[in-house]
């Protein structure tokens, strides 16, 4: 959890039972902090390889693409936690860009798709949202004897834009909040809506067998694949259901 301290603490700095204070952009702010976890998977590593590359490439940018960069960050506001409005950097949005695309080719990659995107994106790109054509619906997940079923109606994806589904791992029946539990499995490119989509073989390369009794959720995500511009998304939708025996 996150405060805005108010000016009479204006002095105040550190870390103290648990919590640290510190100069964020929008003030003065208060923050729990707890350890993380460090389990240096490949998938954290590879993000961090991410990271580090394109953390280098900035450094090599010319002072035009450099300029472009922090005028185009000037022109993307965004909200911190606790409510104020910042701009963020031109090497945050170099960063997010390059992260993006990065993450549009290893899901493409998942459907021998190939990748698209070459990295790493130096000039700023167009960031015209993609145009979802629809949602996700009709999840039928079932195990029946070791007879596994999952099928989810696809929606039609719009021309030049990429449909990445992600999903969680079976869970707790009860569960309603799958936050931090996504990972990609699939990526889409369909002209017209495809119902009963058969996304099992994608599904158990990442988190196996269904669990009869446990319950998972799948999500998409929309990115506009037109030249240089994978970093723009919307259109999250979330569909959950019950891993059936019956």
């Amino acid at each position: 959890m996150q405060w805005k301290l108010s000016g009479i603490l204006a002095d105040v700095n550190g870390s103290f039972g648990g919590s640290t204070v510190f100069e964020g952009r929008t003030g003065l702010i208060m923050r729990n902090v707890r350890k993380g976890k460090n389990p240096r998977s490949s998938g954290q590593l590879s993000r961090r390889g991410q990271f580090t590359t394109a953390t280098q490439a900035w450094r090599g940018l010319s002072d035009v693409r450099l300029a472009a960069w922090k005028e185009a960050a000037k022109l993307m506001p965004k909200k911190g936690k606790v409510g104020q409005s910042y701009s963020s950097t031109g090497a945050a949005l170099y960063s997010a860009v390059n992260d993006s695309a990065a993450f549009v080719n290893y899901c493409r990659s998942l459907v021998g798709a190939g990748i698209v995107v070459v990295l790493p994106v130096d000039d700023v790109p167009s960031f015209a949202p993609p145009t979802p054509s629809g949602n996700i619906a009709n999840l039928v997940a079932k195990n029946v004897g070791g007879v596994q079923t999952l099928t989810v109606d696809m929606p039609a994806v719009a021309t030049d834009n990429i449909c990445i589904m992600e999903a969680t791992p079976p869970l707790s029946n009860g569960r309603s909040n799958f936050k931090g539990q996504y990972r990609p499995i699939a990526a889409f490119i369909v002209s017209a809506p495809v119902p009963a989509t058969d996304i099992l073989p994608y599904y158990q390369a990442v988190f196996g067998d269904l669990i009869a009794g446990k319950r998972l959720s799948l999500r998409v995500r929309y990115y506009n694949s037109v030249g240089k511009a994978p970093c723009s998304k919307t259109g999250q939708t979330e569909l959950a259901g019950a891993i059936k025996a019956i």
